[in-house]
């Protein structure tokens, strides 16, 4: 007989998955589990304005960022911004680094997140385009 090897990870993180779709066979909400659900919190955490939820002082204020004038004091501010807010707000990330990189042409900002899990020797990358909207 043939022994089949399951591929088995361990679930330490688990959120719901943005969407709020609904899975066809289980009729619950699609989950997400460990990297995506820290990404999809990671990118919550950025993208939260300062004030927008009631109670709470979550919020990165990254829209103040977008208008200030391009260069190197906003470009390391920006960074110093988003690796404090992570640092403070999401518990299960260790080794976080966040490159900024100013696109002076397109008026906007690349940034990369590269993070690995607690209990984890893997690193993963979030990376998104930064453009402020008139």
């Amino acid at each position: 007989m043939q022994k089949t090897e399951l591929n088995t990870q361990e679930i330490l993180y688990v959120d719901f998955a943005k969407s709020l779709k609904v899975h066809p066979l289980t009729n619950d909400i699609i989950l997400n589990k460990n990297e995506m659900a820290v990404r999809d919190s990671i990118i919550n955490i950025i993208f939260t304005k300062s004030g927008e939820r009631f109670y709470s002082d979550l919020g990165v204020g990254i829209e103040y960022w977008l208008f200030e004038p391009m260069g190197v004091d906003t470009t390391l501010g920006l960074k110093d911004v988003i690796s404090t807010n992570l640092s403070q707000r999401e518990p299960r990330i260790t080794q976080l680094k966040v490159n900024v990189i100013p696109d002076y042409d397109g008026n906007a900002y690349n940034i990369d997140l590269v993070f690995s899990l607690i209990n984890s020797l893997k690193f993963y990358s979030v990376k998104f385009y930064l453009k402020r909207q008139r």
